[in-house]
């Protein structure tokens, strides 16, 4: 219903006054739901997900929907309390929120893995000025890593044209059998979908990157630059419902996916969901026609 009401909104309001409305519902919902605490989060992250120490972990993220009533660093902190030394918890980190094309044809500056700003979020940016972090050389995807694996995981990225192929974290990861995690969002969030896509694109049933290839200066934590070539995704792949495809063919021994004090929350099994998509586009069922 909220959903429908969104969308009729969407006809009547400018931008502006559609983000205010926004604000105000989760205010609303805030007040009656109550927030998540620091607790709730920690049963959530070892009950509910079952991340332990040693795991390697994908976080995608908001911390404004997440209802917390503390602040959103201890989200953080709890992430790598969990997992440890021996853990490694990763974030996207891309630096642009429109199409890829828009952004390297019109807007871009050269991406500098020292400097340049995440745009996915709170959590993302926290982690990229970490000390210890590591950032992976890439142009239109870079994932930021922290922990025991975290250099072995991203240092490839830049050497894949896809990027999400066999040497890019999301393929990596299999390795490390991470979990995928959204907190305070969906599964409409979730990058490592376009895995399975770029990793078998010879027999996936639809073209998903452009023809194309884009050379793209990077500047690495050196202050090298290097020039890496990238393909970025087509418009054929603009129109997707990952929300209707989990429910219809993704299982909860895969991956779970559920609310918390009006806050959305998800945790996938890396090698069985990849093993899932790869069944399911042989036989034609992708994101994009489910």
């Amino acid at each position: 219903m909220v959903k429908i009401i969104y969308s009729i909104l969407q006809k009547f309001l400018t931008k502006s006054r559609l983000k205010q409305v926004k604000k105000q519902y989760n205010n609303v919902k805030q007040i009656v739901l109550g927030r998540n605490k620091s607790v709730d989060l920690e049963n959530i992250l070892r009950n509910r997900m079952n991340i332990q120490k040693g795991d390697t972990v994908f976080v995608h993220s908001s911390v404004e929907k997440l209802n917390i009533d503390f602040e959103p660093s201890v989200v953080f902190q709890l992430l790598l309390d969990i997992v440890g030394k021996e853990g490694t918890v990763l974030f996207p980190c891309w630096h642009f929120k429109t199409r890829a094309e828009e952004y390297l044809s019109k807007t871009h500056k050269t991406f500098d893995v020292r400097k340049t700003r995440s745009r996915m979020g709170y959590l993302t940016e926290f982690a990229r000025l970490q000390k210890n972090s590591v950032r992976s050389l890439h142009p239109i995807n870079s994932i930021v890593a922290i922990g025991s694996d975290a250099e072995n995981i991203v240092n490839e990225h830049n050497k894949d044209i896809y990027p999400c192929g066999v040497k890019s974290p999301f393929y990596k990861m299999l390795n490390y059998n991470a979990k995928i995690i959204g907190l305070g969002v969906d599964v409409d969030n979730m990058s490592f979908l376009h895995c399975v896509e770029d990793v078998e694109n010879d027999i996936f049933p639809l073209k998903t990157r452009s023809e194309e290839v884009y050379s793209e200066p990077v500047i690495s934590a050196s202050g090298k630059e290097i020039v890496v070539d990238v393909l970025i995704p087509s418009e054929q792949i603009s129109k997707r419902n990952p929300k209707t495809f989990f429910s219809k063919y993704i299982t909860s021994d895969i991956c779970i996916r559920f609310k918390k004090r009006g806050a959305e929350f998800f945790c996938a099994d890396s090698v069985k969901l990849y093993d899932k998509l790869s069944e399911l586009h042989k036989r034609g069922i992708t994101i994009y026609n489910s």
